[in-house]
């Protein structure tokens, strides 16, 4: 059961979703997508008709989606001064944004974390007493002809950072990063190549996190000031 509380406009779009899932699931039965764009991979055809995860279908809307007892809500995603930019959901298909293939493949709370992608021994540990790791892993691809260069340092221009379900926001306080070649901490990737890297925060233990806000960087003299990402954790 859906509960939609925001007006007829939402229930009109989303009744619109739901046929457009039905009429593509009828000729493919895994992916749907929404206006050109992949939406989600998961399209389940059931008795003649198709249905995708909700969480897909809130991304889609660039809706938040609150689960509590008796039903499901999806509500308008943050204020009017929310980062945007282009929306995912963690664990399911990538983004393409023209230049790049970004994926979110998994996020993870942990006490500690090792070292992963450097191909050195360490871990990285909490900030502050109290508090909990959320490790973002994450793959991107260089998706044109020439090369690029990833920027991955915790001083970089952006807008990176996880939020949570009351509104608050964390910074990450590192990167681990797969062929860190790079002069500004990230792989220089050729075109088509692709690298590894995972994104850690530290935040109070309870944190339920909600959004996680990244902002692809190629060069110190990126005009486009980097591409943003809004990506739900949400399960």
């Amino acid at each position: 059961m859906i509960s939609m509380r925001r007006g007829r406009g939402l229930l009109f779009i989303g009744g619109l979703m739901l046929i457009a899932c039905a009429a593509w699931a009828i000729r493919n039965s895994s992916t749907l997508f929404v206006e050109g764009q992949l939406a989600s991979s998961d399209v389940r055809v059931i008795n003649g008709k198709g249905y995708v995860p909700i969480r897909d279908v809130a991304a889609a809307l660039h809706m938040n989606l609150v689960s509590y007892q008796g039903g499901i809500n999806l509500t308008r995603a943050g204020g009017a001064n929310q980062v945007e930019g282009w929306h995912g959901v963690v664990g399911g298909p990538e983004i393409f944004t023209g230049k790049w293939r970004f994926w979110a493949r998994s996020i993870q709370q942990m006490d500690s974390y090792p070292l992963k992608y450097r191909g050195e021994a360490g871990q990285m540990v909490p900030t502050n007493a109290g508090e909990t790791l959320f490790v973002v892993d994450c793959r991107i691809k260089n998706a044109t002809n020439v090369n690029q260069e990833m920027i991955l340092t915790v001083h970089r221009a952006g807008h990176d950072a996880l939020t949570d379900d009351q509104e608050h926001s964390f910074q990450p306080i590192d990167f681990d990063a797969h062929n860190e070649n790079g002069p500004y901490g990230g792989p220089t990737l050729l075109p088509g190549a692709a690298g590894e890297f995972a994104v850690v925060f530290s935040a109070p233990k309870g944190t339920n996190p909600k959004d996680f806000v990244f902002s692809i960087l190629s060069s110190p003299a990126d005009t486009e000031k980097g591409t943003d990402l809004r990506i739900s954790v949400q399960k």
